[in-house]
């Protein structure tokens, strides 16, 4: 709260005080009050609200206002107005409410009506809410706790936010948020099917744009062609016309992720069956491998270290940030933390689901007892505990890398025995224990450690069946054996020796994986033992590592992606899937549900898809080319009007034409500073537009190139249009848009951002259409994915995809077709809006 409003409050109270005492009741027997203050009826009021309370319901009192129970009507001969003083009229506008359900939206208050300057029910901080009044009508789908978030970025705009029963200043409060910070947040209990009214105003005449965010359960959908939930049971027909849900196909509330790199980087593994093995990441996503490839969980980020659990539904996961998560067979619930631990858990072990034990840095140590998790004092508070086993006799082995340490009783022990620098502990089902320094293989006997094994390589993980069937992984592509006899054996599979295994698990002594976490293409997850040791099978899908740099289609079950490492996608209206490598293909277009064209790298050359998975070089006819000339873009109108334009050997811009026998040169152009065409956009064949390296928007008539640069372009981006004269460019922030009108290219500077990141940083990337009010453009901010639709009038920012704040978040590429607009990222990333 300001000090504005406290001093108002407190001239308020000085005011109250100095007033002489209101006068006494009489309550004799007749019930009148026939003091100086009376209303001279049959029926006295003697209550602190002064109102008479009677049947016709006036009060008939030197200041006609009635103050009863019935708002903003004082009774008099001109009915339902409150026309005194202490009680101004109610003109609050309540037609045409937008309705509001689940997640985040924007709004404004500017040049809203004016008509509250206190909000009695809520705040008496006097007359000070001179700012326009933004109201919306909020019916929730079920009775829950619900939280809503205003935000703004503008510091010199003070919003506050109230919740009210009815649209109406004098119904109930429910909650009220008015401090005087770039936010307000409050919470309410809502009843499903009943209406509630969100009321954003302005203190001392504050306007400005906002962000709601309103956490609550989304309404039910049908997912239907028409997008809208008109089926019988619960609908959300609000007036967004969406069904909020994430199906693609339907229209839901923002980007989702349907497709992340198909090779996960795992550092840890677990499961209890063999179409049902948990991956952990590097980017702390989950993955579940379902016996024939590994599908992305979610887009949750948990940034889990070790998994343990005693069943295929009683799953615990343990994070990095201090808390644990548990999977009961359908959901993952958590994060929960436990106590006042904020280390990072590095392993767990465990004799049943209501006996486990967790380990973590700074001396980390807990125990669940099957109902709660008990934070206990760990052997030191400098010891970043990394490995922790469980022996039969309730005796606790736990390494830090540098020390080990054993847990009696609730006494930690220090092992004075050599060596003590133990990384990782396992013990078998018959209670024996082995354990790993950096390079070699131990087992604990008659109270001392046997050296078993070097192996040279830095070890990683144990795990076994058995004392007699026990896996060690270590880095440089090693994973060793332990046999019935007790002695180890490399039985590495044939990887990259640059693959870094990470973790080695078991779902049984046939089903054992290995996996790595390193960048390489070679050493992604995904080997299986089978039988006997060795017996290995690369499991990997073939790796998608490039950034998607291209998209293009034909129709919502054809469309293509092309990475920057020449990996084309497919998708065929389910799902995403590796067509081919093909040589160095960027760009795309495609003229018919099978035929596709890619550019590559030198300008002799493009490459044409003629069928599944097939795809064909192309000569140009160009030659004379050097590793420096390259085609940079394509655009058509058919598979019979193909452009491509590049650079030849002396630096010329080219422009070549397919028309679906031969190639033919068109047109040579050096444009200033050696400017290249990097995107092609055209209405048709005598009507080309490109955006230039730097900073140029050309166009070709049929005939000659036009220079349109005016010095103020600032970014090579995309280009779009659904005409000659309605043409969108990427330029950069504050207004990342130019548009031409057939005759002009201006700046449009109407956008509305997002306030919880502003306008810097912002770098956008594409521009993709469906029609003149349906435009999307999408990039980022740094790590951050940022996107904005075009309505018609305004460019108005999108929500977020749930992990965008992963650092391997950026977008390059966009294209839409009739279910939705799709955009491609980094390593593989491709996202969807309905």
């Amino acid at each position: 709260m300001n000090a504005l409003r406290w001093l108002l409050a407190l001239t308020a109270w000085m005011v109250l005080a100095a007033c002489p005492a209101r006068p006494e009741p009489d309550d004799d027997d007749t019930s009148d009050d026939d003091d100086s203050g009376d209303d001279d009826d049959s029926a006295d009021d003697d209550d602190a609200s002064a109102d008479d309370d009677d049947a016709s319901a006036d009060d008939d009192d030197a200041t006609a206002d009635d103050d009863d129970s019935t708002p903003s009507d004082d009774d008099d001969s001109t009915p339902s107005d409150d026309d005194d003083a202490t009680n101004p009229p109610n003109n609050l506008v309540c037609s045409n409410l937008a309705s509001v359900d689940c997640g985040a939206f924007a709004g404004s208050n500017i040049g809203q009506p004016d008509n509250e300057q206190e909000w009695l029910a809520c705040v008496n901080y006097g007359a000070g809410y001179t700012g326009g009044e933004t109201i919306y009508e909020f019916i929730p789908s079920s009775s829950e706790v619900v939280t809503i978030d205003l935000d703004w970025v503008d510091s010199a705009v003070d919003l506050d936010l109230f919740v009210f029963t009815d649209c109406n200043p004098g119904s109930t409060c429910l909650d009220e948020s008015s401090t005087e910070t770039v936010g307000e947040s409050v919470a309410f209990t809502a009843i499903n099917g009943a209406s509630f009214y969100l009321v954003v105003d302005g203190w001392d005449g504050s306007e400005g744009q906002f962000t709601i965010t309103l956490d609550a359960t989304c309404p039910g959908d049908d997912d239907d062609a028409t997008a809208d939930d008109d089926d019988a049971t619960a609908d959300d027909d609000d007036a967004t016309g969406d069904d909020d849900d994430s199906t693609p196909g339907s229209d839901g509330p923002g980007w989702e992720i349907v497709h992340s790199r198909n090779q996960p980087r795992l550092q840890d593994v677990h499961g209890h069956a063999a179409d049902a093995v948990w991956g952990a990441d590097t980017d702390g996503l989950l993955w579940l491998w379902d016996g024939s490839r590994w599908t992305l969980h979610d887009d949750v980020t948990r940034n889990i270290q070790a998994f343990w659990g005693s069943a295929e539904s009683d799953i615990w996961g343990f994070s990095y940030s201090g808390a644990v998560y548990h999977w009961d067979g359908v959901d993952w619930s958590g994060p929960d933390p436990i106590g006042a631990v904020t280390a990072h858990w590095k392993d767990a072990c465990g004799s049943s689901a209501s006996d486990i034990w967790a380990v973590g840095y700074d001396g980390a140590f807990a125990h669940y007892d099957g109902a709660s998790w008990t934070e206990l004092p760990g052997p030191n508070a400098t010891e970043d505990l990394v490995t922790v086993a469980c022996m039969a006799n309730g005796q606790l082995w736990a390494g830090a890398g540098s020390n080990s340490w054993l847990y009696n009783s609730g006494t930690w022990l220090q092992y004075q025995g050599s060596p003590d620098e133990f990384r990782e502990f396992w013990v078998s089902p018959s209670d024996e224990l082995f354990g790993a320094t950096q390079y070699s293989l131990y087992r604990y006997e008659n109270g001392a450690f046997v050296n078993e094994a070097y192996v040279g390589e830095t070890i990683t993980e144990l795990w076994g069946f058995s004392a007699g069937d026990l896996y060690a992984s270590a880095y440089d592509g090693e994973l060793w054996h332990r046999n019935g006899s007790g002695s180890w054996s490399d039985v590495s599979p044939n990887v990259a020796s640059s693959t870094d295994w990470r973790d080695v698990f078991g779902v049984s002594p046939t089903e054992v994986w290995a996996v790595a976490a390193n960048s390489s293409s070679s050493s992604y997850a995904g080997i299986i033992n089978h039988g006997s040791p060795g017996n290995f099978e690369d499991v990997r899908d073939t790796p998608v590592l490039g950034d998607v740099a291209e998209m293009t289609g034909w129709s919502d079950s054809a469309i293509w992606a092309v990475t920057d490492a020449s990996e084309v996608l497919f998708y065929d209206g389910v799902s995403w899937e590796w067509e081919a490598t093909v040589g160095a293909t960027r760009g795309l277009f495609a003229c018919s549900a099978t035929e596709v064209w890619g550019i590559s790298t030198t300008i002799d050359t493009v490459f044409r898809r003629t069928g599944p998975g097939t795809w064909v070089p192309v000569s140009t006819g160009q030659s004379g080319y050097s590793s420096h000339d390259e085609i940079d873009a394509v655009w058509g109108s058919s598979c019979s009007d193909i452009w491509f334009i590049g650079n030849d050997y002396s630096n010329e811009t080219v422009l070549l034409h397919w028309d679906g026998a031969t190639f033919t040169r068109e047109y040579f152009f050096n444009f200033p500073n050696g400017a290249e065409v990097h995107r092609l956009w055209g209405s048709a064949s005598d009507d080309i537009w490109g955006l230039t390296d730097d900073y140029r928007m050309v166009h070709y008539d049929g005939a000659v190139w036009t220079d349109y640069y005016d010095g103020n372009f600032t970014c090579c981006g995309g280009v779009w249009g659904s005409g000659s004269d309605d043409i969108w460019a990427i330029e950069n922030n504050p207004s990342p848009a130019r548009y031409y009108d057939g005759a002009t290219w201006t700046s449009f500077s109407d956008f509305v951002y997002d306030p919880a990141y502003g306008t810097s940083g912002i770098s956008i990337s594409q521009v993709w259409g469906r029609a003149t009010d349906d435009i999307w453009m999408i990039g980022q901010d740094y790590d951050i994915i940022r996107s904005f639709h075009y309505d018609g009038s305004q460019w108005l920012e999108a929500p977020s995809p749930s992990n965008s704040s992963r650092s391997t978040d950026s977008v390059d590429s966009l294209w839409g077709s009739a279910a939705g607009y799709w955009a491609g990222g980094q390593e593989g990333l491709i996202l969807f809006h309905p």
